[in-house]
């Protein structure tokens, strides 16, 4: 169909303008042909009246003579022989001017078929004194033509038009009037005379006076002075009717009208004549005129028909041989793409290019199906391995910690971690335990390569230090057997950076060695965070003697530090931009007062956002704790409390916050206002903050502080600031009360301190209530 319709769209655009061009041919050659046939009979006329005027100047002269009266009869008989193109002559004089005893003197010689024939007019019948060629030409004193006329007495029903010219002769010093001299022109004749020109072109000529009426016109039974403006009005045709105004008005042109007496198309054309102020027309009916032209046009019409019928069967034939075949091969392509790897394709034994698709087909499918038993085996192997590496990632991540509590007698470290690999596995680790009820172990380390091996070296190094620290209590020691085990097993060259660290949990002592790993960060209470620069020795599994050095630094109460592997601060953007040591700083200070957890996820996030959701360049570990200062008289300092949000959830934080507010002092009705109040919040946390129906954790920071308890409630749903609500009215009745803030209401009124932030990704939300028994 495409081809179809681009072929006959052009074929029809050809003929359009080929069409056109011809017509415009064609109208050029019918104006230049009307102009020249218009032009002949306006000369004809011109050539006609001349003579016959000429004749009446000649005549006068010779009557201007003294000449015998009785010779003039054979003198207009001797004129008609000669000239032709005259019907009638005559010579009429004033009453008693030729002949003193007559009246009427007016000989007249007219052409009866072929003889001339003279009578002498005048008498009480015809007292042609009184007709308009003698009375005009005798008033005015000049030579006229008349308009178109019949005169029984002289012409019977012939139309003549006929030139006047006075006869003058001097007596004396005057001038004296004395007749007529009047010469006849049949206006059948000259319509006969000027159509010759038009005749071979299958039109008419027409001749009309300066007043607008017709002199000769092909329709015999006109009337007398009939005008071109009636005949106009008669059919009605504005076109007409203005085309005649300009014929009256002496003006020439050309145009297409509707013929008034054929009713067909046809051209006019008009122009004036020198004479009197006539115009010459002249009409051609457009089929006659063009019946050659128009015979042609139909042949290319119906040839072009013809052709195109033509082009549209040729086309869908062939289009009909092509498509057919490959139908057939699409059909067999969809049964292969099916899984039919057995479907026939057709062999249409051809040599064109149609039989070479299908010589393809058959090779492809050959190959496809070699192909695809070669796929299956490595899909099956491919998926074998992707098993495993799943396999080997969930056994990494079992190698890290998952669950963190808080260490120490007190309780008082509290500690977060995360191991995100690049790849399925990857060969960054972290860890951190209790080496006993004193001290708490913090290791982060970075493998010099990522994948599987990597993977492996991180297993070794997790399995070593967990196996040597409960007999060591320096961190350098545990660097340097580190060290020996990592290069008896290394045989891909490999290195680990290692940052390892033992906390006294009572004490805050903070002992560390660095063995070439990223400076941790110190996070002090009220302080920004900064760097913990000390001595970065040689990375692990590069020289067997090497040495490591250790320092001290002395953690005070909410103090924390952060630990991570240069995956996040060589985390890179579209730009190929690094994260840098400068952003992971401003994000670990919008979170500085807050839990380990949220610290390390809002680091996360950052990344994330940084880098637009790329997959990560390099693996990523990050390990954060808090240190609190045990509280010397035995109370409880702080607990960290740690539900998702699910309704079921509520019962177990009611319980510990209980507990808690029970060991500091609280009594019965401030423990039940406290869990009442977190729990009316946390519900509405449950319900309202999140869009998604995932499982998010909710943090409670639980803190004391002289005679108050502090409940810190953070978590990463959609901004809401509850201190901004509008408290319900609870006088009112149920009926007539808004729907929500009630729990929101609840919460401040029984802790009556409430406090809100938004802070990075995280609401935090802080219930504060003063114990008013005497705390423990």
């Amino acid at each position: 169909m495409a081809v179809l319709s681009g072929s006959v769209l052009v074929y029809v655009l050809i003929f359009a303008v080929a069409f056109s061009f011809s017509s415009k041919i064609i109208q050029s050659k019918v104006e230049a042909i009307g102009e020249n046939v218009v032009t002949a009979v306006a000369n004809k006329v011109d050539i006609i009246t001349e003579d016959v005027a000429n004749i009446t100047e000649i005549t006068e002269f010779f009557l201007q003579q003294k000449i015998d009266y009785n010779l003039i009869p054979g003198l207009l008989k001797t004129i008609l022989t000669v000239h032709s193109n005259i019907f009638g002559i005559s010579m009429s004089f004033e009453p008693y001017s030729a002949l003193p005893h007559q009246k009427y003197f007016s000989p007249y010689c007219l052409r009866m078929k072929d003889k001339v024939d003279c009578v002498m007019l005048g008498g009480d019948a015809y007292d042609y004194f009184e007709m308009g060629w003698y009375k005009h030409s005798k008033d005015t004193g000049k030579a006229s033509w008349t308009e178109a006329y019949t005169d029984p007495q002289i012409s019977g029903a012939t139309y003549i038009i006929s030139h006047s010219a006075p006869i003058y002769q001097k007596d004396g010093e005057k001038e004296v009037f004395r007749g007529i001299v009047s010469a006849d022109i049949s206006v059948e004749w000259l319509q006969q005379t000027i159509s010759e020109a038009v005749k071979v072109y299958g039109g008419y000529a027409f001749v009309v006076s300066g007043e607008g009426n017709l002199l000769t016109f092909p329709q015999k039974e006109f009337k007398d002075n009939i005008s071109i403006r009636s005949i106009a009005r008669e059919k009605n045709d504005e076109k007409f009717i203005s085309i005649a105004d300009e014929i009256v008005a002496g003006r020439r042109g050309a145009s297409r009208i509707i013929d008034p007496l054929s009713g067909k198309r046809a051209w006019i054309f008009y122009r004036p004549v020198g004479v009197n102020n006539w115009s010459a027309g002249v009409v051609f009916i457009q089929d006659e005129l063009l019946a050659d032209i128009i015979s042609i046009e139909k042949m290319i019409i119906i040839t072009s028909i013809f052709g195109l019928i033509l082009l549209v069967t040729t086309t869908i034939v062939l289009s009909k041989r092509i498509t057919k075949p490959l139908i057939m091969l699409s059909t067999a392509a969809r049964r292969i793409a099916r899984g039919e790897m057995d479907a026939a394709v057709p062999s249409l034994g051809r040599k064109d290019e149609v039989g070479t698709l299908a010589g393809s087909f058959n090779l492809m499918q050959t190959e496809l199906k070699k192909y695809i038993s070669k796929l299956t085996i490595s899909v099956a192997k491919q998926e074998r391995i992707e098993n495993e590496l799943k396999i080997a990632h969930d056994i990494q991540q079992g190698i890290v910690p998952t669950k963190f509590h808080a260490f120490g007698k007190s309780f008082n470290v509290t500690a977060f971690g995360t191991l995100q690999p690049a790849l399925e596995v990857g060969g960054d680790l972290f860890d951190t335990f209790e080496i006993d009820e004193k001290r708490t172990l913090f290791v982060v380390g970075d493998v010099s390569d990522k994948g599987v091996h990597a993977a492996l070296m991180m297993a070794v190094v997790s399995t070593i230090l967990r196996s040597v620290t409960k007999h060591l209590k320096n961190p350098d020691d545990i660097m340097r057997i580190l060290n020996r085990e990592i290069i008896k097993r290394n045989n891909k060259s490999m290195f680990v950076t290692l940052f390892c660290a033992i906390l006294n949990n009572d004490t805050g002592v903070f002992r560390f060695s660095n063995a070439g790993h990223p400076p941790p960060i110190l996070v002090r209470k009220n302080c920004d965070p900064s760097l913990i620069i000390g001595n970065a020795g040689m990375p692990l599994g590069v020289k067997p003697d090497a040495e490591f050095s250790w320092q001290i630094i002395e953690l005070s109460d909410d103090d924390k530090v952060v630990i991570y592997t240069d995956g996040v601060t060589e985390a890179a953007n579209i730009s190929e931009e690094f994260f840098g040591e400068e952003r992971l700083l401003s994000s670990i200070k919008q979170n500085s007062s807050l839990p380990p957890r949220i610290i390390v996820q809002d680091v996360i996030v950052e990344l994330k956002k940084y880098s637009a959701n790329r997959p990560p360049s390099d693996d990523i570990a990050m390990l954060a704790f808090s240190f609190k200062a045990p509280s010397p008289d035995g109370k409880p300092g702080n607990k960290e409390i740690e539900i998702l949000n699910r309704p079921e959830e509520i019962e177990r934080m009611s319980l510990e916050i209980g507990k808690f507010a029970t060991d500091f002092g609280a009594s019965p009705e401030e423990v039940l206002e406290m869990q009442l109040a977190a729990e009316e919040i946390v519900i509405n946390i449950i319900n309202f903050a999140h869009e998604d129906a995932l499982n998010h954790t909710i943090y409670l920071s639980l803190k004391t502080a002289d005679r108050k308890i502090s409940i810190t409630i953070i978590d990463d749903g959609s901004p809401f600031d509850p201190t901004k609500a509008v408290s319900p009215d609870i006088e009112a009745p149920l009926e007539k009360r808004d729907i929500g803030g009630l729990g929101i209401f609840l919460g401040k009124k029984m802790t009556g301190d409430v406090a809100y932030e938004r802070v990075g990704s995280f609401n935090r939300l802080t219930l504060s209530k003063f114990i008013k028994g005497d705390p423990k």
